[in-house]
């Protein structure tokens, strides 16, 4: 065990040189061969709960790096006890969910370990014991994928934040495979890259002996395959992105904006009508004609409430010729509040029907029953039990505007293929987010969320807005390339032509 101790200390070093891929720090091309070091650790362990340790380690340092956003906290929103000790609370946040995002892949790790492998592309019987092996470069990038499939669910506090695809989001070749295998299969390819690698460096090593190869040629037969296949990766990315700038011309474009009031409103006694007037304001110089994004929470009224209200406003926009997309709050005849969506269209109107998040941030938004309904909770709460406990919905809606049908997202949805991809089955062709960034200082946190959206964009062949409260904002063409980009913490309007897509993707029609 003594011996285990300068192992794990360099698997946290290593994971936290991985981390370097994260958006933000954009050093994407770590993610093609800095897990090298980790599945080689993992293959050498004695037993599988050790492999499982030394994961353990590599990922929370490639999580502590990634999510150091944590630190960005703003000390306002810190209440209670909590408000006592900022610098601790944050520290304390941000080690603790690195240390939980980093359990899930150290079952990856233990799995890996305890699975019968070996090199290559097709199955084999072990020269040892005559054992069936799966071939790794199929099972191991499956085997990541349920996990990763598994492990992530909100109700365990898993959030596939880290998640490896979103390191090449600037690369656009890369990025146009999405649209066949989504994120998820862009992810299984570059852990296959790295399988390749780790192939090619132990061939021969002992301690690599289930990921060997039976001879030279079969080494290099299997990994020029796996070669072929990354680079056929590539070159259907170039030859997606001649297409769209060859049919560009011919397609139907909108223009689409962006407001961010530059201003945070503060948690306590939160001024949303300076805000509204604020986005108002910005909304004006948006070109007759577009389609307006505002932020989360930036229409301070109750939709079902104040209808009326509501209805009055949407004259605004339709006597600017503009469409507005805005962020507000609603809630339902048993008092359930539910953060919103609201659509005013330039022809029709006001739509009648809100959007309703689908996925809550868990601590954030909701409080979950295993917290809830055990001594965690009163720890976490106290005895009055304060939980968070807003209400989450099920419903896709798609506003059927004049010009485009939208798909709304709100903050983190951004973050779940599965969201984006019912909007587009549903006749979206425009896909929006509306996200409040109060809660965080700068930080590379919004860096990370652009990358989601680009993601998101390209698999599905959307374009996408991207509209915060303290930026950065974003508009993404249906490719996932970012056309313009707000500076952070200022009053901001961006403005781009995009294309109007509506067709179905191999990743859209079949993704589940």
């Amino acid at each position: 065990m003594a011996g285990e101790a300068p192992v794990r200390l360099m698997a946290l070093l290593l994971g936290a040189v991985f981390g370097l891929s994260a958006p933000g720090f954009d050093q994407w091309y770590l993610a093609w061969f800095a897990l090298v070091p980790l599945l080689g650790l993992c293959i050498s362990a004695g037993e599988p709960w050790q492999a499982g340790v030394r994961g353990w380690y590599f990922f929370m340092g490639y999580d502590l790096v990634y999510m150091h956003w944590y630190l960005s906290i703003r000390e306002e929103i810190l209440a209670g006890a909590f408000s006592s000790f900022p610098l601790f609370m944050k520290s304390s946040f941000w080690l603790m969910m690195s240390a939980w995002q980093a359990l899930f892949a150290s079952i990856f790790c233990c799995v890996l370990k305890a699975l019968p492998l070996t090199g290559g592309w097709l199955p084999e019987r072990s020269r040892l014991d005559g054992r069936f092996c799966f071939p790794s470069f199929v099972a191991v990038p499956l085997l990541w994928l349920l996990i990763d499939r598994m492990c992530n669910s909100p109700a365990l506090l898993g959030v596939p934040w880290t998640a490896l695809e979103y390191s090449q989001y600037k690369q656009l070749a890369i990025l146009q495979s999405a649209s066949i295998f989504g994120g998820a299969g862009l992810a299984s390819s570059i852990i296959l890259a790295n399988l390749a690698l780790l192939g090619v460096i132990g061939f021969g090593s002992p301690s690599l002996r289930p990921l060997s190869y039976r001879s030279a040629s079969s080494l290099w037969l299997n990994t020029a395959l796996a070669a072929v296949f990354l680079v056929s990766v590539f070159c259907f990315g170039n030859w997606r992105l001649e297409s769209e700038l060859a049919s560009s011309p011919a397609k139907r474009t909108l223009i689409v904006s962006a407001v961010q009031s530059g201003v945070y409103p503060g948690n306590v006694d939160a001024d949303y009508g300076a805000q509204y007037r604020a986005h108002e304001r910005l909304s004006s110089a948006s070109p007759a004609g577009s389609v307006c994004v505002w932020p989360e929470w930036s229409f301070p009224v109750v939709f079902s409430i104040a209808r009326k209200f509501v209805q009055d406003t949407a004259r605004v926009p339709a006597g600017r010729d503009q469409s507005w997309i805005i962020g507000c709050v609603d809630r339902d005849r048993e008092s359930r509040e539910f953060n919103s969506i609201c659509a005013m269209d330039r022809k029709m109107g006001l739509a009648p029907v809100p959007y309703h998040k689908r996925y809550l941030v868990p601590f954030g938004e909701f409080t979950p029953d295993w917290v809830r309904h055990t001594p965690l909770g009163f720890l976490l709460y106290g005895p009055e039990g304060k939980f968070e406990n807003s209400v989450a919905d099920r419903s896709t809606v798609v506003f059927p505007m004049s010009d485009v049908a939208v798909g709304p997202l709100l903050c983190f949805e951004c973050l779940m293929p599965g969201l984006s991809v019912d909007n587009v089955r549903g006749g979206a062709q425009l896909l929006v987010d509306c996200s409040y960034t109060g809660w965080f200082e700068k930080s590379i946190l919004g860096d990370q969320m652009l990358a989601q959206c680009a993601m998101r964009a390209a698999e599905n062949h959307r374009s996408f807005v991207f509209a915060t409260t303290l930026g950065p904002s974003a508009i993404i063409d249906s490719t996932g390339r970012i056309l313009r980009r707000s500076p952070r913490e200022e009053p901001s309007l961006i403005e781009a032509e995009v294309p109007v897509e509506s067709d179905i993707t191999p990743f859209t029609r079949f993704s589940f």
